[in-house]
C-alpha cells in the first residue's frame, strides 16, 4: 500500500524468512527424530522390551496365560477397527504415542493445507515444495514401505496398552457408570504406560526443540 511492489517484495520475504528457517528446521528436526526412532531396528526392540516391562507395572504381563485374552481382543480391534478401538482413542489411551503425537504432527506441518494454496501461477513457497514433495515420496514405494514401518512402531506400543485398558476395565465394578469405568481404565493406563501428549513448560518445549531434541 505505501511502496514500490518490487520493495514490499524484499520488506515481506524480511519479515517472513525467520518463520520459514524455523519451519525448515522443524521439518529437518523431523526426519531426524525419524530416523532415530521409526527406521532404527534397535529401537523397535527396545520399544517392544519397555512396553513388556510396562504391561508387567500395569498388571497385565503377557507371561501371564490369563492375560492371553485381552491380548487376543486388543490384536483384533487394531486388525479390524471397531468400536473398541474408537473408545480406546476417545479414552486417551490410544493416539498419544510417539509417532502419533511427534511425527504426524510434522507430516502435518509438511503437507500444506489445500484450503490455503492459492494457484496464482507463481512459483511455490518453500514450504509447500517440501510439502509437495513429501506427497509425491509417499506416494512410491519407499513412502508405502516407511508407512508400514511406522504403523509397526505405532503398534508395538498399541497392543501393550489396549490389552491393559481392556483389562482394567474388565476389573471394574459392574455397578459403575460405563463412563467412569473407561476414565478409571484409561488413569490406569497412563499411570504405567510413556504418553507423549502431556503439556510441559515451554523452556523446556524449546530446549527439546533445539539443545536436547
Amino acid at each position: 500500500k505505501y511502496v514500490e511492489n518490487d520493495v514490499a517484495g524484499q520488506l515481506l520475504e524480511l519479515i517472513e524468512a525467520p518463520g520459514l528457517a524455523l519451519k525448515l528446521y522443524d521439518t529437518i528436526l523431523g526426519w531426524w527424530k525419524t530416523g532415530k526412532t521409526v527406521l532404527n531396528p534397535g529401537t523397535h526392540v527396545r520399544n517392544v522390551l519397555g512396553n513388556l516391562f510396562f504391561s508387567q507395572l500395569a498388571g497385565n504381563s503377557v507371561w501371564n496365560p490369563g492375560n492371553a485374552t485381552y491380548y487376543r481382543q486388543a490384536l483384533a480391534a487394531l486388525r479390524q477397527g471397531g468400536p473398541v478401538l474408537t473408545e480406546a482413542y476417545d479414552a486417551g489411551v490410544l493416539g498419544a504415542d510417539f509417532v502419533s503425537a511427534e511425527l504426524r504432527q510434522t507430516l502435518r506441518q509438511l503437507l500444506p493445507d489445500p484450503a490455503t494454496i492459492v494457484d496464482d501461477g507463481k512459483a511455490p513457497s518453500l514450504i509447500t515444495g517440501i510439502g509437495k514433495a513429501i506427497g509425491r515420496f509417499i506416494g512410491t514405494p519407499a513412502g508405502k514401505a516407511y508407512n508400514n514401518i511406522a504403523a509397526l512402531y505405532q503398534a508395538e506400543d498399541e497392543i501393550f496398552k489396549l490389552a491393559a485398558y481392556l483389562k482394567a476395565k474388565a476389573m471394574q465394578s459392574p455397578s459403575l457408570p460405563l463412563s467412569e469405568s473407561q476414565s478409571l481404565a484409561a488413569q490406569h493406563v497412563r499411570t504405567w504406560f510413556p504418553y507423549f501428549d502431556s503439556g510441559t513448560s515451554s523452556t523446556l518445549r524449546l530446549l527439546g526443540r533445539i539443545a536436547m531434541p
